[in-house]
């Protein structure tokens, strides 16, 4: 993965907190594969902010229990935005053509935009930046909306409980398998 690549990557997201409109358009148009997509924009974030929850979680805990919230991290995330698909494209099945490629792209760049801020919010456990990051983490319901308006074929009635739906497997999704993997793993969730 080239530094030019990655750049792309960085770009992209930022345009989808500053300027969402204008990239989904984009995006609209964009041809990339399923496995790049999910590759670049959820496999290598994920690796990379778990990372970050690994070094933010040793100011506070020992080594062992920072490595098992930078792997519950990585798992939740991945995991959660393939469930996300998953799901979503079945809702989707028999209201648009395209289901297929539009529950990827409607999961795969908002759930890009909650990974970012959601995992900032699990480094930084009973922190008001934490807490700020939590917050901001909403921001991929933004994100979820402007893209089901600009990418989306789909009916005006249904446009609303897609929101809702496809916004609830986003956050929840990750947040369940983290809970459930702290329980399995038996790390401690007291400063979760």
């Amino acid at each position: 993965m080239s530094k030019v690549h990655l750049k792309y990557i960085a770009i992209r997201l930022k345009h989808l907190l500053t300027s969402p409109e204008v990239e989904w358009n984009t995006i609209r148009m964009d041809e990339t594969g399923r496995i790049e997509l999910f590759r670049n924009y959820i496999i290598l974030p994920s690796i990379l902010f778990s990372i970050l929850v690994f070094l933010f979680r040793l100011m506070s805990n020992d080594v062992m229990v920072s490595l098992g919230w930078g792997i519950i991290n990585f798992i939740a995330c991945t995991a959660g935005c393939y469930v996300c698909f998953r799901l979503t494209r079945e809702y989707l099945s028999n209201k648009t053509i395209n289901s297929g490629t539009i529950a990827l792209k409607l999961s795969v760049y908002s759930s890009a935009v909650f990974i970012l801020f959601h995992s900032l919010a699990v480094g930084f456990p009973q922190n008001f930046i934490g807490d700020v990051m939590a917050i901001l983490s909403l921001l991929s319901l933004r994100t979820l909306y402007i893209g089901l308006n600009t990418i989306s074929e789909l009916n005006t009635r249904y446009k609303k409980s897609a929101v809702i739906i496809i916004g609830l497997l986003i956050i929840c999704t990750p947040i369940i398998i983290t809970r459930l993997l702290t329980i399995i793993f038996r790390i401690p969730a007291i400063n979760a």
